[in-house]
């Protein structure tokens, strides 16, 4: 807290020392204020270079771009940090730290926490939060930093703070998490990303829940967001299925000691002769097909027809049936392999809740 304290202090200085009034309007005067910003936030900590690292965060965030209403010179960059976290300021900027990109479990959800901060910096939240807050307006600003008035210091420390802290009232915040949810969806990538990154941060939180601020303020609290974007995804008709956001329930045909093997996220499922791959493969495709996070257990079943032939069946759809190629595993086998996978990719995203 001393750090950011002393950082703070830092950029209020500088802004306070540094006019602004003398721009025209009030997007100038915005991105004038983001320039400023931004120079202290990477004066406090480095941006990185990695060209991967760098090239994964720009790709995602030039598919979310076409999305937003105001014209700004949106930018992104990867700040050399540990903690996840993400932040906008004034103008357009969005910063991702190194340890948000090691947190999110897919491009998706590394999309969904772009979006939600560009919807931040596309509806202007930071100065909308500092007018709130401190009774600040951009007018204001530049006419206090460029007179020197006693108070700009403090309310340029309040406009930062609120940028890095994520600071938002709950309506902000609410609108930048939707607005993040419809961004995702029409850029292509699994809506359920934007709730599969909040129940990521729900489990991170009762790991450490004295977590300093930032993306883990709970304004409003973790569980309120978790229920309103679900229920906006389903209320928008858009499929509710976590296993893309998180990269889960893959399934693949192996070969194992001369036979072949059925993984889903390299479990071994099911197995049978090297002769069967083409067999194995469609069945792998079945599973892909019909399996999911939301599935229930109950829904994975064992039946039989009237001819005497017992069928595995997901969710309403036939895996693999009677008889069986030779040297295949049973459907039981088959069955048992299936729900061990299910139960260990349930695991990873602990917080969640398939049942709802």
């Amino acid at each position: 807290m001393a750090e950011k304290a002393i950082f703070l202090l830092s950029l209020a200085l500088c802004l306070f020392l540094s006019p602004v009034a003398g721009l025209a309007g009030p997007y100038e005067r915005e991105i004038a204020l983001g320039k400023k910003v931004a120079s202290q936030v990477e004066e406090q900590w480095p941006i990185v270079s990695d060209p991967v690292k760098v090239a994964r965060v720009r790709a995602v965030f030039e598919r979310l771009l076409p999305f937003v209403e105001r014209k700004l010179p949106y930018s992104v960059n990867l700040l050399d940090a540990d903690f996840p976290n993400a932040f906008c300021i004034p103008g357009g900027g969005i910063y991702v730290t190194s340890g948000m990109l090691d947190f999110v479990r897919s491009d998706g959800e590394l999309a969904a926490i772009l979006a939600h901060e560009l919807t931040h910096a596309d509806k202007n939240h930071v100065m909308i939060q500092a007018e709130r807050s401190q009774k600040l307006s951009l007018a204001t600003l530049a006419i206090l930093i460029a007179s020197e008035g006693q108070a700009a210091a403090a309310m340029m420390a309040g406009v930062a703070q609120i940028a890095i802290t994520n600071g938002y009232s709950r309506d902000l915040e609410r609108e930048a998490d939707l607005g993040a949810v419809d961004k995702i969806h029409r850029a292509g990538y699994p809506s359920a990303a934007a709730l599969t990154v909040m129940e990521g941060l729900a489990a991170e939180q009762l790991k450490r829940p004295y977590v300093d601020p930032g993306v883990f303020m709970d304004h409003p609290r973790l569980s309120d967001r978790i229920d309103y974007i679900t229920r906006f995804i389903e209320d928008s008709g858009w499929e509710l299925s976590r296993k893309a956001a998180l990269n889960l329930l893959v399934t693949e045909v192996r070969e194992s000691d001369y036979r072949l093997e059925l993984t889903v996220d390299g479990l071994p499922v099911w197995s049978s002769s090297s002769e069967n791959r083409e067999y194995l493969a469609e069945v792998a495709s079945a599973i892909s097909d019909s399996l999911e996070l939301e599935t229930s257990p109950h829904d994975i079943q064992i039946i039989g027809t009237l001819e005497g032939r017992k069928s595995l069946i997901i969710s309403g759809h036939i895996i693999a049936s009677d008889p069986l190629p030779k040297g295949t595993s049973s459907l039981s086998e088959l069955r048992k392999g299936i729900l061990k996978a299910l139960s260990a990719a349930k695991d990873k995203n602990p917080t969640a809740d398939y049942l709802s």
